[in-house]
């Protein structure tokens, strides 16, 4: 017999295996990662390579710092993820829960970085008046958030999202064309993930991705 501990979790399985606190208790462990690559964003973002607009996160998971080089270019944001529990711990934040997760180190970064008399706390409420929505996202659905609709988006971000749904190269062209059907004409996907793996783990649990 196989036990949970060997098992990789996949799909509706995230439902109730998927462990925000455990999973964001990794951050700090990934710091230096998630530093790089929100530089790059925000180099891209410099250099025009990302027009902004409107801002779709789709499966960000319990996590916003990746949203925050694309603040100022950005109008609004749906913030869009398939398990209750990650989007509840999104909510603890933008209400300014005590529980929620301290992303200020994310913030005091991003600030150093542009240096234009914008203060970590600026950029964090800023976040705040622009993430608009925080709702269901389903990346194998034609529409992921039905039954809302959202229309188009300037820009969509997913990460490690598609490779964690997919169950073949099928199902995996079709949520890239779902995605190039959300985004308006000129506009651009930012797709997140690691080459080479096959799961990652939080706790004792194991997750394809």
């Amino acid at each position: 017999m196989t036990s949970n501990t060997n098992k990789l979790f996949a799909g509706e399985e995230y439902h109730d295996h998927f462990n925000p606190i455990q999973y964001l208790a990794l951050k700090e462990k990934y710091w230096e990662e998630d530093r790089q690559f929100n530089e790059l964003l925000y180099n891209f973002v410099e250099k025009g390579y990302i027009k902004g607009g409107r801002l779709l996160e789709l499966g960000g998971g319990p996590c916003i710092n990746r949203l925050i080089p694309l603040l100022k270019i950005s109008t609004e944001i749906v913030f869009a993820e398939y398990t209750e529990s990650s989007r509840i711990e999104v909510q603890k934040w933008l209400d300014k829960d005590e529980s929620s997760y301290d992303w200020s180190r994310h913030f005091k970064h991003m600030a150093n970085l542009q240096d234009n008399g914008d203060t970590w706390e600026d950029l964090e409420k800023e976040m705040r008046e622009k993430m608009k929505d925080v709702v269901f996202g389903d990346v194998l659905q034609e529409n992921p958030m039905s039954p809302k609709s959202f229309g188009e988006f300037d820009t969509i971000m997913t990460a490690s999202v598609l490779e964690s749904a997919c169950s073949d190269q099928k199902s995996y062209q079709s949520c890239v064309n779902m995605l190039a059907s959300l985004l308006k004409p000129g506009g651009t996907i930012i797709q997140w993930g690691r080459l080479g793996g096959s799961f990652y783990k939080v706790g004792d649990r194991k997750s394809v991705v």
